[in-house]
């Protein structure tokens, strides 16, 4: 294995970037050749960034990189301060980096303030976040442009979620680089990277028994060892390089041998002595031996794998010389790693293993007196780390059993991550306040504490997951519970709307009905004088909801109502303060009311609010709002057959949910974007993606709009020329809409069923195409759905026309296009002027021909008087 990291050094040092993955349960050795790959390369001329994960701050977002930048930077541990600015700068301009862009972005990573020297960084949180992940990737890049580098990232399945992308991104660039990435990781974690010829996974295997006896000899020393000894402790390390050191070692510092003559011999009979059965055990043996000084190893333990002397001092309530004795012991006997000198000393215990047992070696109540000693010395020395790592305090609260403490400062580290737009992270912190809330039943504020929770959980989980999966139901459902028992109105609303949005998503329509009317009829309960901007802002809410229902049940004029109703009481003043609102409810409306009235037949106008809503949604700089806005111009587009801005705002959309993780809007955008591809010829790929879009989309429980997203597919299986594929989809949508009561597209989908029959049975089934459009027209005038009612007529209209029926298919859509008083241009309406005027000059020319002549113009200018004033006069 270290014959193969050294020829991958050898290649990134020629610019051949490489990654190699080390897999291995813990004790392995993994730490062990990373380290020995520095120092057998230390000859070389190369830099190095070692970046250590933490199960303590596996829900922090960046944590490795931030202490990584601390450290190499020299910045005070917890206490930032604007002199460290300058070396700030430094750093970036020695990696190339551009100085005014990076320094106020790493700037706010580290807590170092700025003053006058930067303005304030005008990005929203996710594009800070994405700025920063793209930052630090470059600052690597930057640093092996002078020289080769080798990174190296510790204990990868501890790795945040955010610092994951930047190692993610990092993957893709360090190829043609000077840079050997070498990360050590255990069997569950899993790469989120494909497969590339630079990236090289190990997997680490136990020592076989001729290596375990050198690594027992070597550890001996020059001293010989009894053969029953080194083959005892060949059997029971059972290979794990770490046993095999620790218990030969236990071995060596118990009184079981004796040293004579140059070599070692039994001190008594070897099978009647105590040898420890597991690496656990003999790393307790080890630190039972350390006597006095075992007592800091448990209390640095306590702390955390990495501790400071300043931190240790604070919380042991030792005498400074019986501190610095111990720790030297415990450095002499290779349990700890010092950096630095005391005061200003960190040290870290050499093996997670051996911090994880001088913890388990505390009695449970000792364990909770020293935790809770440790929040208290964070919470009165170090305020601004507190604030700005509220899990930190939260973890030792929770140890402690500090329950209430524990459970708000959970709460506080998950909303500020999911202020960040770090919201995997978020979802872990609430979790953990979840649970330390329901371990806790004689906590104070218990309930009010469970729906404050659950409510952050709640929007957490739709930002990251979706709004589908179960959880989220769960979450909100509990957080009514607590809202309607507390009189909470704000949670109240924000659970009835969590639900709703749930059952809405899901398709489950008349479930999602029903939670809309309970939020309007709650907005309706009287309260005082001065709630009544509160109550504005529930009827706001309500409205809206039961106008997009209403929407997608077909109702159209119903959610007319209600969406104008709900934008006529908004006003923005209402929702500051709301920063965990996913989608600003301004941009969420007009987006929705633009996408009915095309409904309605008023295409132009559609198209103007789409438009504003998405500019909208641009100038507040919110991912999630523009992602959303995006998808719904997209939709806009497709309805008016707008293949090119399909293609665009889909694209747009599939960028921005690519990089933030919005699996919802990335799967619809996928769909429409690979509809677009079909239409403009490129069929095999379009069809891929339309069919990966809709089985992601359906696999989240997402079933809203999915009937039309499955017409769009039967279109594109259509122009392909496969039609049986084009009717299976055409069936899974009616089943869809027939399930569930999103009947929006129930007319659209009769009218493609008819089309289909058309194009692909022949003249038998002309009966049954006909009957088909019959269907349509009838859903379309049932729902006041004007464009649908076009689109059907003309399909209709030309089945009458090859049929000889001229006359009749006028009579349909002369007076269906005079209902329209703008989209003229638009294709549904180009298409029927067009057959409006062929029919109108068919029929023409059949009278003429039976009027024998005279009667000819007197026809021709009653079919002109009869059609003047609409659009198909103005051809």
């Amino acid at each position: 294995e270290i014959t193969l990291l050294l020829g991958r050094w050898q290649q990134a040092k020629a610019g051949d970037g490489q990654v190699v993955v080390l897999f291995g349960e813990p004790g392995i050795g993994k730490s062990r050749i990373v380290q020995e790959i520095f120092e057998r390369i230390a000859g070389d001329r190369h830099g190095h960034v070692s970046f250590q994960c933490s199960p303590y701050y596996s829900s922090t977002a960046f944590h490795p990189f931030i202490e990584q930048l601390k450290f190499a930077l020299g910045l005070d541990r917890d206490d930032a301060s604007a002199s460290s600015l300058t070396s700030l700068e430094r750093a970036i301009a020695a990696a190339r980096g551009e100085v005014e862009q990076v320094t106020p972005l790493f700037a706010a990573l580290l807590s170092i303030p700025t003053g006058d020297r930067y303005p304030p960084l005008d990005l929203s949180p996710q594009q800070q976040k994405d700025a920063i992940v793209s930052a630090l990737v470059n600052h690597l890049l930057g640093l092996a442009r002078e020289r080769p580098l080798v990174i190296a990232f510790e204990d990868a399945h501890w790795i945040d979620p955010t610092s994951r992308e930047v190692v993610d991104l990092l993957m893709e660039k360090v190829e043609n680089t000077p840079i050997l990435v070498a990360m050590t990781c255990r069997s569950e974690f899993q790469p989120s990277w494909s497969a590339r010829s630079h990236i090289t996974t190990l997997v680490l295997n136990r020592l076989s028994r001729q290596l375990r006896t050198t690594l027992v000899e070597r550890v001996a020393g020059s001293r010989e060892m009894p053969k029953e000894v080194v083959e005892d402790i060949i059997v029971k390390t059972d290979g794990v390089p770490l046993f095999v050191e620790e218990l030969t070692k236990a071995v060596l510092e118990s009184d079981l041998l004796t040293e004579r003559h140059g070599r070692y011999v039994l001190s008594g009979s070897w099978r009647q002595l105590a040898i420890p059965a597991t690496l656990m055990d003999s790393l307790m043996a080890r630190l039972d031996r350390m006597g006095p000084f075992k007592r800091v190893a448990q209390i640095g333990a306590t702390i955390g794998r990495q501790f400071s002397y300043e931190m240790l001092n604070a919380v042991a309530s030792l005498p400074a010389e019986q501190i610095e004795a111990a720790l030297d012991r415990l450095e002499e006997a290779g349990l700890i790693v010092r950096l630095g000198q005391p005061p200003d000393a960190l040290y870290s215990f050499k093996h997670v293993l051996i911090q994880d047992a001088a913890h388990a070696s505390l009695l449970r109540s000792e364990r909770r007196r020293l935790h809770a000693r440790i929040a208290s010395v964070l919470a009165r020395k170090y305020p601004e780390r507190t604030e700005r790592e509220p899990e930190l305090l939260a973890y030792h609260l929770t140890e402690s059993d500090q329950s209430e403490p524990a459970a708000s400062s959970w709460l506080k580290a998950g909303k500020q991550a999911a202020m960040l737009g770090a919201y995997l992270e978020a979802i872990g912190h609430l979790r953990r306040g979840l649970a330390v809330v329901q371990a806790s039943l004689e906590m104070p504020n218990r309930d009010q504490m469970e729906l404050e929770l659950r409510v952050a959980l709640g929007n957490a989980l739709i930002a990251a997951k979706g709004y589908g999966t179960q959880e989220v139901e769960d979450n909100f459902t509990r957080a009514l519970e607590f809202g309607r028992q507390l009189d909470d109105e704000d949670k109240v609303l924000a659970a009835i709307r969590g639900l709703w949005m749930r059952h809405f998503i899901r398709a489950d329509l008349a479930k999602a009905h029903s939670l809309s009317a309970e939020l309007l009829k709650f907005a309706r309960r009287e309260r005082p004088s001065g709630l009544l901007s509160k109550q504005t802002l529930y009827l706001v809410e309500a409205h809206r909801s039961i106008g997009q229902t209403m929407l997608y049940r077909g109702r159209f004029l119903a959610a007319q109502h209600h969406l104008q109703r709900s934008i006529r009481l908004d006003d923005p003043a209402l929702h500051r303060g709301s920063g965990e609102r996913l989608i600003n409810p301004g941009v969420m409306s007009s987006s929705y009311l633009a996408y009915l009235l095309w409904f309605l037949g008023r295409p132009d106008t559609a198209r103007q609010n789409s438009e504003q809503a998405i500019t909208d949604a641009e100038e507040r700089r919110h991912p999630f709002t523009v992602a959303f806005a995006l998808v719904f111009g997209a939709y806009l587009c497709q309805h008016m057959h707008d293949v090119v801005g399909t293609r665009d705002y889909a694209s747009r959309a599939m960028t921005i949910s690519s990089e933030h993780g919005f699996l919802h809007w990335k799967q619809q955008a996928t769909i429409l974007h690979g509809w677009s591809l079909t239409e403009l010829g490129a069929m095999d790929e379009g069809l891929s993606e339309m069919r990966a879009g809709v089985e992601g989309y359906e696999a989240q429980d997402s079933w809203l709009a999915s009937c039309w997203f499955r017409s769009l597919l039967a279109q594109g299986y259509a122009r392909a020329g496969v039609p049986e594929a084009a009717w299976h989809a055409l069936d899974g949508a009616l089943a869809i809409a027939k399930r569930t009561g999103d009947h929006f597209c129930l007319a659209e989908i009769y009218r493609l069923q008819g089309e289909l029959k058309l194009a692909h049975a022949g003249s038998a089934v002309i009966a049954e195409a006909e009957h088909l459009f019959a269907r349509s027209l009838e859903v379309a005038r049932m729902q006041s759905a004007r464009s649908w009612e076009l689109r059907t007529a003309i399909s209709l209209a030309r089945l009458w026309r090859d049929s000889g029926r001229s006359d009749q298919a006028a009579e349909l859509l002369v007076p269906i296009v005079g209902k329209f008083n703008e989209g003229l241009f638009t294709p549904d309406l180009q298409q029927a002027l067009e057959l409006v005027k062929e029919l109108c000059e068919d029929g023409t020319r059949d009278r003429q021909r039976a009027a024998a002549g005279d009667d000819s113009e007197r026809t021709t200018a009653a079919v002109d008087a009869d059609a003047r004033g609409k659009p198909g006069a103005r051809l």
